[in-house]
C-alpha cells in the first residue's frame, strides 16, 4: 500500500510542452509576462495538477504550488493560489470589486461583474487579489474553495 501511495505522488520531469500551453494561456488570458516565471519549472502531478515549483534533482513530495489544473480535454484553469499569488500582474481580464462585493465574494457568493473582460476566468480583486473566479453573462461564479471562505461583516 506505501508504495502505490508513493507512486501517485510522483511528478514527470518538466514538461515543455505542459509549460509553454501554462505559460501561453496566463500571458493571453491574463497578460501576466513569461518572463515572470523564468527559473521556475511547471511539473505535470497527479489528477492533471499542474505545479510551479524550483528544478528537482530528487523524487520530492511536493514539487512547490500547485498552479493550475489540466483537463482531459486540454483546458487549463488557475487555482486560487496562482493568482492569488501572480494575480497582482495581471493586466487582462481583472474584475475589480467594491468593498461590499468583496465581502460577498469572501462569503463565497457570486457577484455581478462591471468589466470590459473575456467570459472565462478572470481574476478577483479588491485591493489585492481575492482569488479565481468564472465570469459568465455578466455574473462572476465564485471560485474560491469552501475552506478559503471568511464570514467577515466589513473589510
Amino acid at each position: 500500500m506505501a508504495s502505490s501511495k508513493r507512486q501517485r505522488r510522483i511528478f514527470h520531469s518538466e514538461n515543455k510542452e505542459i509549460r509553454k500551453a501554462f505559460l501561453e494561456y496566463v500571458e493571453k488570458r491574463f497578460g501576466i509576462p513569461s518572463s515572470l516565471f523564468e527559473g521556475r519549472h511547471i511539473y505535470l502531478g497527479s489528477s492533471g495538477k499542474i505545479i510551479m515549483g524550483p528544478a528537482l534533482h530528487f523524487e520530492p513530495l511536493s514539487a512547490g504550488i500547485t498552479v493550475g489544473r489540466l483537463s482531459k480535454s486540454g483546458n487549463i484553469k488557475p487555482t486560487t493560489n496562482f493568482i492569488q499569488t501572480f494575480g497582482r500582474f495581471a493586466t487582462k481580464n481583472v474584475v475589480s470589486l467594491s468593498k461590499s462585493q468583496a465581502i460577498e465574494f469572501l462569503r463565497g457568493l457570486d457577484v455581478k461583474a462591471d468589466c470590459d473582460c473575456e467570459e472565462g476566468y478572470v481574476v478577483v480583486s479588491y485591493i489585492y487579489p481575492l482569488g479565481c473566479g468564472l465570469l459568465q453573462r455578466g455574473i462572476v461564479k465564485n471560485m474560491l474553495p469552501k475552506a478559503k471562505h471568511q464570514k467577515i461583516v466589513y473589510l
